[in-house]
């Protein structure tokens, strides 16, 4: 609910650190679909974890983008403007950093960390029997 709320009130008051969102729809208790101002769509995904939970590294990224990338074929949102974002509260391994809203993965990871996010993608697609995305 807070992130539903931040993502709401943050887009619609125009913040610099905020995306442009015009619209949003809580999907159940951890996703949330984003329109944005510029026609382009965010699917959050938001995973709360115990304060003694283990950070999440590559591996359990991957889960949470190759989960939202079925959802998202499934309903043909593939292309165009359309990115995966993760919000947690947990904090984060495998050389993986927060972004904030405002920049990406690829932009603020080092290459080879970014190779391991890579495949470790590619093998969860692989064994759900997908082509790669």
């Amino acid at each position: 609910m807070a992130v539903t709320v931040d993502l709401l009130v943050g887009g619609l008051a125009n913040r610099p650190d905020h995306p442009s969102v015009i619209s949003v729809r809580p999907e159940g208790w951890e996703d949330i679909d984003v329109n944005l101002s510029g026609g382009g769509k965010l699917f959050v995904q938001v995973k709360e974890r115990s304060p003694e939970s283990q950070n999440l590294g590559a591996a359990a990224v991957a889960d949470v983008v190759v989960h939202a990338a079925m959802g998202m074929s499934a309903a043909d949102e593939l292309l165009g403007e359309s990115r995966i974002v993760l919000v947690t509260d947990c904090a984060l391994g495998s050389g993986l950093t927060p972004t904030g809203w405002a920049i990406t993965v690829s932009e603020s990871t080092a290459p080879e960390d970014l190779a391991a996010l890579d495949e470790a993608v590619s093998r969860r697609l692989a064994s759900a029997d997908s082509t790669p995305l």
